[in-house]
């Protein structure tokens, strides 16, 4: 090695140090890259894919605002059009919700249509189905197609009701978002749902035939009463088949008797002296009427006898008084029959007078606290209910005849007791919070399995709610049943963020309570009927915790913590899925943000790590082995992104009409003092503008500039197809500008001589330089090579004269300026130079080297002396001046070792 330097030392030949074919940046306090194809420093420079191409560093398109309201945007949310009808923005400002269409974003002020009121703190949103959702942790909103914004809950709004039962048999949880539901039944035989009445009491006659009969009821039981066809008793269902002698002799609270089909027999005095008894309608059933069996029922005015009367036995309406006529289901060649006609025919007979018409009771299963609708058949029906003082246990409906009830389809709509607090016990969580805002108070979610998933309540940190699965046929809705859920650790971590992960969905906590930080589900089927699928732990990860946002990026699952963007690396998560860095090469500057504030999204190939007026760029397209093993993007860095308040029009000096100590095009507007920019008509009519200088006018011109101002960073990022929007904490909503590929700005299109055909000939789909102000604002591009030893750390170098050559193209004259730094010597200014000439404010289509991707080359008058390391910074920050960086290059030669300091 000795050798090899001493050759070196006394060698007159010159070196070639050469940079292109840029990757990204390397950031660290040194400027030292592990690629001489990185950059040590790029600020608001990428590589644009569909201009330049991969070889070319050049600087980010600017971007613009449409709207400012004044207030802190704390969300904006892309719904999607289904029908054709255009894409809009939902955006969360202060406490309103306001919907733009898209297409506002090519108009310099919109307004958009405020579309509901909600809380003034950060929201969070979703798309499920055909609605767009959003949540305040008070209120869930949906949002149709249309803009129309409804309250989930209200009446007209419900996400889903479902069916709890069909037939008695758990058909569908309930739904935690409202209280309604439905009941569904199918009446095969009536007779198993004829209208009981409580009270009522029974013998068992026959316990293996499981025959029983009526042997009296409760002195409480008053007005109608209702013998049923069958009564559960002990847990066995029997059929009651008579009513004792004397069951209800001497009651003086009864009204009427309903008697149901099936009972054939009513003993000797079963109701006698039943003096406040007015009607009685037999079943079709009824065979027998035992001696004295309405004895004395003094008020009993209407008497129905079935088609199966047989017996009336002796005095069985002696002393009904009030009886004048009994109406008999058949004709009168049918009464002949009946053993004791005569006992009938005494009161005189209405023949083929039947009374059919029945009632059913259906159960409810559930703690219901209202009905509201019963439809048989999908028509409306009247009906009644039936409560136990707390709740309706049953609803009841009148039909015609037992034929009507047959074989029909009931549906009974209402609305259940609101949940108490124990349903919350199982998540070991505060039970001062209802189940709607359990959901409400969510701030992420991911589709899986078909389902929406959602999690960040800070009332409930480890429980991950899912809704149920549409049936076939039927659309996606929001519906969380009361066992969809589970609980990922049982500390007070909350978890950050969730992400499908292959098969898998990964839940993100923001600490590890020792159970652990990530946690993987895997779908497996269940027996249990309506709990048909449940989402079972399959793997852990622990001790790395979530800062923010998780994205799978391009089929990448990404996720913020304390060190960086992490992700989960590796093919086989139920065994082993490590956890690797992807941001060792910007970490320096990254991890001095609050990442928790950071939004993740991806943009033309890009991942967006947007945070504080700050945008990392991670390279799909670009990526490199970590000497760790891992994968890892090229990086890129944006800044100062945001928007401004209080700013003005930038003036420059007009083409005439200036003094000659004054030097054409010189930008005055941002640091004159206020009011020195005056107005004034001339003879013509035409208004100029003008500043006063000792005394004498010199003429100024407005541009698009913008200056001054206060600066206000961008808070919320989101991206959509090719756009980027951004919004702040002051109300400004922007968009970058990369939608504006082949399209003239306005004040070119304004130009005396603009032809369309010709531009789009000469500018392709580039995007013009006017477009690259940073909302009016002139950005900084500055891109820094390494702090290179050129290979020869301990040798001292000599740059050869004039032999520093930039190879770039720029899209504004004298607009880059090139600094360069030792390791002995502070940034020294080497020269300013144009990369191609002209401006645009003086187009010329015939001289737009930019437009057709020419570029030049440039050589510098450059000469350090004795450094061993040396960097070279290139900068422009002059108005509407994007450049493009192709290659830096320099010739050095060998000065000697490196003296010991002094």
């Amino acid at each position: 090695m000795a050798n090899r330097y001493r050759n070196l030392i006394y060698s007159t030949a010159e070196y070639t140090n050469s940079y292109g074919g840029f990757r990204g940046v390397e950031l660290n306090a040194a400027s030292l890259v592990s690629s001489r194809s990185r950059l040590a420093y790029a600020e608001n420079m990428y590589k644009d894919y569909d201009g330049d191409g991969s070889e070319v560093i050049e600087s980010i398109p600017g971007f613009r605002c449409f709207a400012n309201y004044g207030q802190t945007v704390h969300a904006i949310y892309y719904q999607r059009s289904m029908s054709g009808n255009g894409d809009h923005l939902i955006v969360h400002v202060g406490s309103r919700l306001m919907r733009h269409p898209v297409s506002d974003i090519n108009r310099k002020s919109s307004t958009g249509t405020q579309i509901a009121t909600l809380e003034n703190t950060k929201s969070f949103g979703f798309a499920f189905g055909r609605y767009y959702y959003v949540l305040d942790s008070v209120r869930i909103l949906q949002i149709d197609e249309s803009g129309n914004c409804k309250k989930v809950g209200d009446s007209g709004s419900y996400p889903y009701v479902p069916t709890t039962y069909v037939s008695g048999e758990a058909y569908e949880q309930r739904n935690l978002l409202i209280n309604d539901f439905k009941e569904e039944y199918y009446i095969a035989d009536p007779r198993n749902y004829l209208h009981k009445t409580d009270g009522i009491k029974f013998t068992i006659t026959d316990p293996y035939q499981r025959f029983c009969s009526v042997s009296g009821i409760s002195d409480s039981v008053t007005g109608e009463v209702y013998l049923p066809s069958y009564i559960n008793i002990t847990g066995v269902d029997y059929k009651v088949t008579a009513i004792d002698a004397h069951a209800f002799a001497g009651n003086t609270r009864v009204g009427a008797i309903y008697i149901s089909d099936g009972i054939k027999e009513i003993g000797s005095h079963a109701f006698a002296d039943c003096t406040s008894l007015c009607t009685v309608v037999t079943s079709p059933s009824v065979e027998k009427i035992k001696d004295n069996a309405f004895k004395n029922c003094s008020m009993l005015s209407s008497l129905y006898l079935g088609v199966s009367v047989a017996h009336v036995g002796e005095n069985a309406l002696y002393g009904c008084t009030a009886l004048q006529t009994v109406n008999y289901a058949l004709d009168a060649d049918k009464l002949n029959d009946i053993d004791g006609s005569e006992i009938i025919t005494a009161k005189g007979i209405l023949y083929n007078s039947r009374y059919e018409q029945i009632k059913l009771s259906l159960p409810f299963h559930g703690d219901v606290d209202g009905i509201t609708n019963v439809t048989v058949n999908g028509s409306t029906s009247s009906f009644s209910g039936v409560d136990n003082g707390t709740f309706f246990t049953n609803v009841i409906i009148t039909f015609p005849s037992i034929a009507d009830a047959t074989g029909v389809n009931v549906t009974v709509r209402g609305t259940l007791a609101p949940l108490g607090s124990d349903w919350l016990k199982s998540m070991a969580a505060r039970t001062d919070i209802t189940p709607y805002k359990a959901i409400a108070g969510c701030t992420t979610a991911e589709v899986f399995d078909g389902r929406i998933f959602l999690s960040g309540n800070p009332a409930l940190p480890n429980t991950v709610f899912y809704t149920e699965r549409p049936k076939p046929g039927e659309e996606a809705a929001l519906y969380v049943g009361i066992y969809d859920y589970f609980n990922d650790g049982v500390g007070n971590y909350k978890v950050k963020d969730i992400m499908a992960v292959r098969d898998m969905l990964a839940i993100f906590k923001e600490g590890d309570d020792g159970s652990g930080s990530i946690f993987y589900h895997k779908k497996e089927g269940t027996s249990l009927g309506i709990v048909d699928t449940v989402y079972p732990v399959a793997y852990v990860h622990s001790g790395i915790c979530s800062s923010g946002n998780a994205l799978s990026f391009l089929d990448d699952p990404v996720f913020l913590t304390k060190d960086g963007l992490m992700a989960l690396n590796g093919e086989n998560i139920n065994y082993q899925r490590n956890v690797v860095c992807r941001s060792h090469n910007v970490n320096y500057a990254l991890l001095k943000e609050d990442l928790s504030k950071a939004n993740l999204c991806e943009w033309l190939g890009y991942l967006v790590l947007g945070v504080n007026g700050r945008i990392f760029l991670a390279d799909s397209r670009a990526t490199f082995t970590h000497p760790a093993g891992s994968r890892e993007y090229e990086w890129f860095m944006l800044t100062d992104i945001g928007a401004y308040t209080g700013d003005h029009t930038v003036y420059r000096y007009a083409d005439e009409g200036y003094a000659d100590s004054i030097a054409h095009q010189t930008l005055i507007g941002e640091e004159a003092p206020s009011g020195s920019i005056y107005s004034q008509t001339d003879s013509s009519g035409t208004l100029y503008y003008y500043v006063l200088t000792n005394g004498v006018k010199y003429r100024v011109v407005p541009t698009e500039e913008r200056g001054g101002g206060t600066f206000h960073p961008a808070t919320v990022f989101i991206s959509h197809g090719k756009h980027l929007f951004f919004a702040t904490n002051s109300g400004q909503i922007c968009v970058f500008n990369n939608d504006k590929r082949g399209v003239a700005p306005d004040s070119i299109k304004a130009k005396t001589g603009f032809s369309q055909s010709e531009y789009n000939a000469l500018m392709g789909n580039r995007i013009h330089p006017l477009f690259y102000s940073f909302a009016g604002h002139t950005p900084t591009y500055t891109v820094k090579t390494p702090l290179d030893n050129c290979g020869i750390p301990h040798l001292t170098k000599n740059t050869v004269k004039k032999s520093l050559v930039v190879k770039a193209k720029s899209g504004g004259s004298d607009s880059i300026s090139c600094m360069v730094n030792t390791d002995s010597l502070d940034p020294v200014f080497v020269g300013t130079f144009p990369a191609i000439g002209g401006d645009f404010e003086n187009f010329d289509f015939s001289v737009a080297p930019w437009y057709v991707g020419q570029y030049s080359s440039y050589a510098l008058s450059e000469r350090e002396k004795r450094w061993i390391e040396k960097q070279i910074t290139l900068t422009s920050s002059t108005f509407a001046s994007p450049i493009s960086l192709y290659s830096i290059s320099y010739r050095y030669t060998i000065k000697g070792r490196i003296k010991n300091n002094s």
